[in-house]
């Protein structure tokens, strides 16, 4: 079980959905399924971020910048501080790219795999990476912190975090979904529907 998207199922929350769905012009269960689908995708990029030392750092110093505050905190600035209307993680939220740290050159396949999975318009799938990305960050801050003062080890051992997270990502898709997306090259043979299952078997499937 993935403790950081169990963090982000409890958080994100109808009322929740509904102001990300209006802060992007979109259909509420278009942007629940995207939303369900994209999690798993952004953990399952931080866990590979553990395996370069350049991305870790990159990573750690976008998590220390987004302050103290609780996610729903943080959700309120990000829509409060963005159109919805560009691409661009760093002009949608104010924050470093990011869904492009995270993706690289597969960031074109996350997207189309969560817009056909879910059926919201690709045109909106990168401004709602951009609002999902900080906050996948932030529940990987709230996790770290909370294992550092019952454990009082340091947060050196944050990538290990990472890859436990990726890896019960990946334990829980089944399948290799994430490797697929997100390690090998796109040939056409991706089940995009697989993106879909994948989401409501993590965020419970609230419709």
């Amino acid at each position: 079980m993935s403790e950081v998207a169990d963090l982000l199922n409890e958080q994100l929350d109808d009322h929740r959905i509904r102001e990300i769905a209006t802060h992007l012009g979109a259909d509420e269960s278009q942007t629940r399924d995207a939303i369900s689908a994209a999690i798993p995708a952004l953990i399952g990029g931080l866990g590979r971020s553990a395996d370069s030392p350049d991305r870790m750092n990159r990573m750690t110093t976008q998590m220390n910048a987004l302050g103290g505050g609780s996610i729903g905190d943080l959700l309120g600035g990000l829509l409060g501080g963005s159109s919805g209307s560009s691409r661009s993680s760093s002009s949608n939220s104010g924050y470093p790219d990011i869904v492009g740290d995270l993706f690289g050159n597969k960031q074109k396949r996350v997207d189309d795999a969560i817009g056909k999975s879910s059926g919201l318009d690709i045109r909106k799938i990168g401004p709602l990476l951009a609002i999902l990305a900080p906050l996948v960050l932030g529940a990987m801050r709230s996790r770290a912190n909370a294992s550092t003062k019952s454990s009082g080890n340091s947060s050196g051992d944050l990538s290990d975090m990472f890859r436990r997270e990726r890896t019960s990502v990946e334990s829980k898709a089944g399948g290799g979904i994430i490797a697929k997306l997100l390690d090998q090259d796109g040939d056409g043979d991706f089940d995009f529907s697989d993106m879909l299952k994948l989401g409501m078997r993590f965020l419970g499937g609230r419709r």
